[in-house]
C-alpha cells in the first residue's frame, strides 16, 4: 500500500519532535442512501471506524531535510 499524505511545511528546532497522526477523512467517510446509510449533516459518521497501521521490515517514513 502507498499513499501520499498532504505535505505542509514545518521548522523543526534542534530537540523538537515531529509526531505523525494517522486518522480518517469524514469527508471520504460519507455514504448514501444508495449503499444503505442514511447520512445526516453531523461532523462524524454515524458508525465506528477503524484505522490500522502495518508496520514490517519494509515500513519506511521518508523525512527530508531542507536546508536554507
Amino acid at each position: 500500500l502507498a499513499f501520499s499524505l498532504t505535505p505542509a511545511p514545518t521548522l523543526l528546532q534542534p530537540g523538537e519532535r515531529l509526531r505523525l497522526d494517522l486518522a480518517s477523512r469524514l469527508d471520504l467517510l460519507r455514504s448514501n442512501v444508495s449503499k444503505g446509510y442514511v447520512q445526516f449533516d453531523i461532523p462524524a459518521p454515524p458508525y465506528f471506524s477503524r484505522n490500522s497501521l502495518h508496520m514490517g521490515p519494509d515500513t519506511c517514513l521518508e523525512v527530508h531535510e531542507v536546508t536554507p
